[in-house]
């Protein structure tokens, strides 16, 4: 097998965090996995306020210091709270590389929403809300490098579900291209009114807890978080001390709006470019983490592009089920949960399937099962206008 498709260097994830309903941290997100369950609930102020089940964060976040006012959204203080867990990561990712040769690529959709909408809700004034640093889906990559000192590349995705999937690419072409040794790459995603009644306009949320790829299905649930991965350039065999990026794809469909090609084609483009940046065949994924919505569109278009492309043997599930869709956060949010399965050698059941769709002709997980550690794993993001990414982890 060979990586990278004979690039003498590699892309590293030497550290990562998460937060979500799952947990706070890696260790909680493990245990939660491992578990199988929903952590989608009903009883929230939004979930009654969109009369539907959410994956919120419960846990108070790290606050932002007086110096950050401007900034102080729920999304960058989950920004804040992965970050400062990985503060000594990011001491020593600043000692071993420049400053200036660091980029900060983040992933969102929603940004400063939330806080708009509480500060409109709750009657207060709008005099101190500035809305240049709070509202702009590139608030979150502008706090990151002001707060941490990050003096390299600045930049944020804002591709609809596929947002997070992008920035990870991105990172890897910024060092792949040499403008930079190592990246801050991220998804974060707060929980929005606007986000959820937009999604229930669509007639795509699910008053109950998600079922994706069952023959029942009814749609989606929302869910908020943040995920980190500190990304650096290596050589040699040497791929890091946690994971590394093994091949990405990603591909542009435009097949509608909302909607995703039913043929699946634009997934099935950024699955195989992926394979091809890699340098390996479909034979070599051990695991697929699913795009996994719940809704019918979506799962039954990733399906037959999964069957097409790897037929039915590849162990996949979606952990949405668990987690709900984090939207603009999903993607690195997911590369994350990948890394995690990997590193205790399982790939995580598809949470909420009852009866599979009779026409999923693919190998989805009921439970929690076995893989070769040593295995490549796949993360799908698929999002609206045909936005596609796909990014194959493998473990160092």
């Amino acid at each position: 097998m060979k990586y990278g498709n004979q690039l003498r260097s590699k892309v590293a994830v030497t550290s990562f965090q998460t937060i979500s309903s799952l947990g706070i941290g890696n260790q909680e997100t493990l245990h939660s996995l491992e578990r199988g369950v929903t952590c989608l609930t009903k009883d929230h102020p939004l979930a009654d306020y969109a009369g539907c089940p959410i994956g919120p964060v419960r846990n108070e976040l790290t606050k932002l210091p007086p110096t950050f006012k401007d900034y102080d959204t729920r999304c960058n203080r989950l920004a804040a709270s992965c970050l400062e867990s990985l503060s000594v990561q990011v001491r020593d990712l600043k000692s071993r590389h420049e400053s200036s040769r660091i980029a900060v690529v983040t992933g969102t959709t929603s940004s400063g929403f939330r806080d708009l909408e509480d500060k409109i809700l709750g009657g207060l004034d709008l005099g101190d809300f500035d809305y240049r640093s709070t509202i702009p889906v590139g608030s979150v990559a502008s706090f990151i490098s002001k707060a941490f000192g990050f003096d390299g590349p600045s930049m944020t995705c804002s591709t609809a579900c596929s947002s997070s999937g992008n920035a990870i690419i991105t990172a890897c072409n910024l060092i792949y291209s040499g403008i930079c040794d190592a990246a801050v790459v991220g998804g974060f995603e707060a929980l929005a009114r606007t986000t959820l009644m937009g999604f229930k306009s669509l007639r795509v949320i699910d008053p109950e807890p998600c079922r994706p790829f069952d023959a029942f299905r009814k749609g989606m649930n929302l869910g908020e978080g943040a995920a980190v991965l500190i990304m650096e350039r290596v050589y040699g065999q040497d791929k890091g001390q946690g994971a590394f990026i093994a091949g990405y794809g990603s591909s542009l469909d435009a097949h509608h709006m909302t909607a995703p090609d039913p043929s699946g084609l634009g997934a099935e483009t950024a699955m195989a470019a992926a394979l091809a940046r890699a340098g390996v065949t479909a034979e070599d994924i051990g695991y697929i983490n699913l795009h996994g919505t719940g809704t019918i569109l979506n799962d039954a278009a990733e399906a037959t592009a999964i069957n097409r492309l790897f037929g039915n043997k590849t162990k996949c599930s979606s952990t949405k089920g668990m987690s709900g869709h984090l939207l603009g956060a999903s993607s690195a949010f997911e590369t994350v949960l990948c890394i995690i399965s990997l590193e205790r050698g399982f790939a995580p059941n598809n949470t909420g399937l009852e009866r599979l769709d009779p026409e999923m002709d693919i190998e989805i997980l009921d439970e929690p099962t076995a893989i070769d550690k040593n295995s490549l794993v796949m993360s799908n993001s698929f999002g609206f206008g045909g936005n596609n990414t796909s990014i194959i982890i493998g473990r160092a």
